[in-house]
């Protein structure tokens, strides 16, 4: 996977989308980059949801790993997940 503005994701997966009215979708990225400076983090972010967004033509969901502290929803996304990209 190429670099986004600041970093190459390490890990990329797809969680299966919560159920949406009909005609609409979308999908639920988690994200997990390696260390870096905080201003490079954003910008490795945000490079990655716009160039998602653009290529995909969807609506994205990105999540970090380390923004999921609620112990339920962590289990059911290790539950249903399924990896896209692994360095």
């Amino acid at each position: 996977m190429r670099s986004f503005r600041g970093g190459t994701p390490r890990r990329l997966r797809l969680r299966p989308s919560r159920r949406l009215p009909a005609g609409q979708s979308d999908l639920d990225l988690l994200v997990e980059f390696g260390a870096m400076h905080p201003h490079d983090l954003v910008d490795a972010y945000f490079g990655l949801l716009d160039e998602l967004r653009g290529v995909l033509a969807v609506e994205i969901d990105l999540v970090m790993v380390d923004a999921v502290k609620n112990r339920f929803i962590a289990a059911d996304i290790e539950r249903t997940k399924q990896i896209l990209y692994a360095a």
